[in-house]
């Protein structure tokens, strides 16, 4: 899942944040810092900025 939305700071400034919700995201395979857990779902979180001169 993802969720993200885009704010007009100044006429010349966006900045758009972003978070992804990811299920599973190893299909089940192992943990490589531990190996007696499964990879468990993660969040991914971002900012994006676009600057117009």
């Amino acid at each position: 899942m993802e969720l993200t939305y885009q704010g007009q700071l100044t006429p010349w400034l966006q900045l758009q944040p972003d978070a992804q919700f990811v299920f599973d995201p190893g299909g089940g395979i192992l943990d490589p810092n531990n190996s007696i857990h499964v990879l468990r779902d993660e969040i991914v979180a971002g900012v994006r900025t676009n600057v117009t001169f």
